[in-house]
């Protein structure tokens, strides 16, 4: 169970990394 809720918090922190890097990725694309 513990590895399985490690395995889930990893999987949610790479998920809000991404939509971290993908934020000023897009804004940089509309601008030009």
């Amino acid at each position: 169970m513990a590895s399985g809720k490690t395995y889930n918090g990893v999987n949610i922190l790479s998920l809000w990394v991404s939509s971290l890097v993908a934020l000023p990725v897009a804004m940089n694309h509309r601008l030009d």
